[in-house]
This record gives C-alpha cells, structure tokens and sequence, in this order.
C-alpha cells in the first residue's frame, strides 16, 4: 500500500464511518511514528480494519471510487483489453467496458506510473 494517502484524512474517514476509534487511531500513529510502516499496514497488522475497508476508505480520500470485483464474472475480451504484462507489472485489471469506456482497476492507484501505463 502506498503511504500517499493523506494520513489525517484516512483516520477521519476511517472513525467517521466507525471502522476503527479514537483510541486505536491513537495507537496506529504511536507505531507509525515509531516504525514508520504505513498507517494502512499498521491498521490491519492489529486487526483494527481489513483490507477492504481500509482500501474502501484510502479511495474516498483520494476521490477514487471503490469497485469490489470479488465474483464478478469479466469476459476476456475485457481483461485483454490491457496486456498480460502490462496488468502485471502495474497491478491493474480492465474490468468493464461500456461505450467505449473502460473501468480499470488498480492495486495501488496513487502509483503515477502505473497510471500513465
């Protein structure tokens, strides 16, 4: 996970929604003022958010909508709309395509590399 995430806004979205609380919010910059890990990794190293939320969350703060595609069923044709290496190396997959739009997804999508790919 990439630490570009703005680290306040991601706390605030995180206790606004009642993901985690003041205390355990507390607790991650305590160990990321001492380790410096990202707070995300920090979040869900001690269960306090899994993944998901914390990613539903880091893509509210960056204005990047969150698109769940656990047991979606994309046609090929879309997944190839972007080459095997190039979804490897940038960690995204096209996910739809609609009117000449395709939706991609990234892992990390403050990665500016991987979005000019």
């Amino acid at each position: 996970m990439s630490s570009l995430t703005p680290t306040n806004a991601l706390f605030d979205a995180l206790v606004a929604a009642g993901s985690i609380s003041v205390e355990q919010r507390a607790v991650v910059e305590e160990e990321h003022a001492r380790t410096g890990l990202p707070v995300e990794v920090i979040l869900v190293q001690n269960k306090f958010a899994d993944d998901e939320i914390v990613t539903k969350a880091r893509g509210e703060v960056l204005g990047i909508p969150y698109a769940d595609l656990l047991g979606k069923n994309i046609p090929a044709a879309v997944i190839n709309l972007i080459s095997r290496q190039t979804a490897e190396t940038t960690k995204a997959v096209a996910f739809a395509s609609t009117d000449g739009t395709v939706s991609i997804g990234m892992v990390d999508p403050t990665d500016a590399q991987a979005a000019q790919a």
